[in-house]
């Protein structure tokens, strides 16, 4: 225990004051006057004993009022890490949380960022001595001001530079790198004798396995005074959790189904909520609903697209206190035309896919095709095609490779027929089509085959067929490549050998058969099952470079640009209407988009056009209710204060530097020592024996 004002102690003097008094007065001789003698002898030894304890007891009650009066005029303080009495160097390093869950708004309408701020100018008036101050924001991860702390006018004018953000706070990384560039910066610099690190966020629940906080080298982080203050809870917050387009084969004419799952975050059950679908900026879709409290529902909207085009959407729900989860945005695209290149070894098996390709344009010209010499293509040819069809292609060079795998990075897709010349050794196309080898030709003895099932009944390709019975329509497989897919290969149709007929690769948008397209492999060309299966194939996979522009906000990005588009002025137009240009990467054929912080739908113009847009949403992350609870955070900041937005901040960030202020206590004290002795010291009246 130690004294914020020990000068006060002088006052202890003060104490000896009851003891003078009873020396003063056993000294003073009283006369009493007495009628008889008799009265003297009835005066008992023992009554004498009582009556001089109980002139020691007051004795020492008096005095230990007196004490216990001037120490807590002393301030007396249950001793802090701050040691009291003299001036100290310190370093306050404060991090401040301005990710989008910090946008999020109480119950009382009271901004989370702002809140945070606020607490910091509390704090900084506290400050005493010399200090060294660092003002760091997460989003971008920025210090903010470095420098020795003036006054709170001058901290707070930074703190304002500190704006919201739609971006991941990415919170423990940002903690990281401040301790090590802390740790980097006093080898050569200032020693501190105190150092204190202080904490506002939402503190997500998004640590990694066995984080801490730590310094460089070392298993803890003793040296540092640790302080956390987590945010207020979010008010009411109606979210909406993810979207999904269920129809994957797009058409002209043809529903679209859109799926969303929307939580009721809030403590109240919410009725008739309103839930909004827009393409472009036209309503078409509205549903209505009550959503219990802390419950997800799920809401499914059929809409038509206008036509054919690029669909941008947005599902909409009310405002509450966060607004970021308020909007849901997605893009799809509906094709008009289908460009097919097709190449291969085999005039017969490419006149023979023409044939079923023109079949399939009887109403009007929906696919459109022409065929290139696969081993000379280039991504000039390819740049205008919507899909590759290879038909038992033959061993090409490590240029055309590149050039269909830069095909595939802007989108495009690949439909192969393998064959005899597809199985060679060390085959380039394999990383392309999303198998991991080519093996021997298997086949069955004169008068037989292997049969089909569908190994996924569910895959939209099998699953939309309008084929009344799809067994009956399977063709025989009389011989076929043993091929070996990659672990994210999927196979839609497998043959009574267990090897798979047809394998579909999401993440290379392929679709490959392990035969080719002619007779002498299987009856497929002739089968019921060909025509409408190579129609959803198509459409499959011009569908399939959906993926590629769909983000989260903040997400770094390089997208492929088609050449006739890297001479001309690109612009991107950000969901705010802001415009920036950009400045394709020639060599890769690429733009850089680095400035994606606001959710929304961006669009890239070129010489006015549009010639591309992708949509960027916020970070799962950035749920305002996935937060650590209090109880668990000392096992990721151990031995820090956690400072609740119940308590007095001020009151509690200075009893832990200083300690806890005792002079109450004290007080109390010295009453109840008043009161004792008053209580013993009151006039007794002696009853008279008649």
């Amino acid at each position: 225990m130690s004294f914020l004002v020990p000068s006060v102690l002088w006052g202890l003097i003060a104490a000896a004051i009851p003891l003078l008094i009873h020396l003063f007065s056993i000294r003073r001789t009283q006369t009493v006057d007495f009628s008889s003698i008799q009265f003297i002898k009835e005066l008992e030894h023992e009554t004498i004993r009582r009556l001089k304890i109980r002139q020691l007891i007051l004795l020492l009650l008096r005095t230990l009022a007196i004490i216990l009066i001037v120490l807590s005029f002393a301030r007396p303080v249950k001793t802090g890490y701050f040691p009291v009495g003299y001036s100290q160097s310190t370093q306050m390093i404060f991090l401040i949380d301005n990710s989008a869950s910090m946008c999020a708004s109480n119950a009382d309408d009271k901004l989370l960022l702002t809140m945070a701020k606020e607490n910091v100018k509390e704090i900084l008036q506290t400050v005493e001595g010399e200090m060294h101050l660092q003002l760091w924001q997460t989003n971008p991860l920025k210090r903010i001001y470095s420098g020795k702390f003036h006054s709170v006018d001058v901290a707070a004018g930074h703190l304002e530079s500190i704006h919201e953000s739609a971006d991941d706070d990415n919170l423990w990384n940002a903690i990281d790198s401040i301790l090590v560039r802390t740790a980097w910066e006093a080898e050569g610099g200032d020693i501190f004798a105190n150092r204190e690190f202080y904490l506002f966020s939402d503190l997500p629940s998004t640590a990694p396995a066995n984080w801490q906080f730590r310094e460089v080298g070392q298993s803890t982080s003793s040296n540092w005074h640790v302080f956390l203050f987590p945010s207020d809870k979010a008010g009411d917050n109606l979210s909406i959790k993810e979207s999904e387009i269920l129809t994957e084969l797009r058409v002209v004419g043809q529903l679209v189904e859109i799926q969303c799952s929307i939580e009721n975050q809030g403590d109240g059950d919410l009725k008739d909520t309103s839930v909004e679908l827009y393409f472009g900026d036209t309503p078409v879709g509205h549903a209505v609903s009550d959503i219990p409290a802390g419950k997800l529902k799920e809401f499914i909207f059929q809409a038509y697209p206008s036509r054919s085009e690029t669909v941008e959407g947005t599902i909409i729900i009310p405002t509450d206190h966060y607004r970021y989860d308020n909007e849901r945005y997605f893009r799809f695209s509906v094709p008009e035309k289908i460009n097919c290149i097709i190449s291969g070894s085999s005039d017969e098996q490419i006149s023979l896919m023409e044939m079923a390709l023109d079949a399939m344009n009887s109403d009007s010209v929906f696919i459109q095709h022409s065929r290139h010499n696969l081993t000379q293509i280039s991504m000039l040819q390819l740049s205008d095609a919507d899909i590759l069809i290879l038909m038992d292609p033959e061993p090409i060079s490590m240029f055309v490779t590149e050039q269909i795998s830069e095909f595939q990075e802007l989108g495009g897709g690949i439909l192969a027929f393998l064959g005899e010349k597809s199985k060679y050794e060390e085959n380039q196309l394999l990383n392309q089509l999303g198998l991991k080898e080519i093996d021997v030709v298997d086949s069955v003895a004169e008068g037989s085959f292997y049969s089909i099932e569908a190994r996924n009944n569910l895959h939209p390709i099998i699953e939309g067929l309008s084929i009344r019975d799809l067994d009956r329509t399977m063709p025989e497989i009389y011989g076929s490549l043993r091929i070996v897919p990659e672990k994210e290969s999927k196979a839609i149709l497998t043959m009574s050998n267990d090897f798979p007929l047809l394998l579909h690769s999401e993440k290379n948008n392929a679709f490959v058969f392990s035969i080719p397209l002619t007779m002498k492999w299987s009856s497929l060309p002739t089968s019921g099952l060909f025509l409408p299966l190579l129609h959803r194939l198509l459409i499959a996979l011009v569908a399939g470079d959906d993926a590629l522009f769909m983000f989260v906000v903040g997400e770094n990005v390089q997208l492929p640009l088609e050449e006739e588009y890297l001479s001309t002025e690109i612009e991107m137009v950000k969901p705010s209407g802001d415009r920036l240009f950009l400045i394709p990467n020639y060599r890769n054929e690429r733009v850089t988009i680095d400035d994606m912080n606001d959710p929304g739908i961006y669009r890239l113009l070129s010489d006015g056009k549009q010639v591309m847009s992708f949509v960027a949403n916020i970070p799962e992350s950035e749920d305002p209710s996935r937060r650590f609870p209090v109880g668990e955070l000392d096992k990721l900041f151990p031995g820090g204060r956690v400072i609740t937005p119940e308590e007095d901040i001020v009151t509690a960030v200075t009893e832990a530097r200083r300690g806890t202020e005792l002079w109450f206590l004290f007080i109390l004290t010295a009453a109840a020592v008043l009161l004792t002795e008053t209580w013993i010291g009151r006039v007794r009246n002696v009853k008279s024996n008649d």
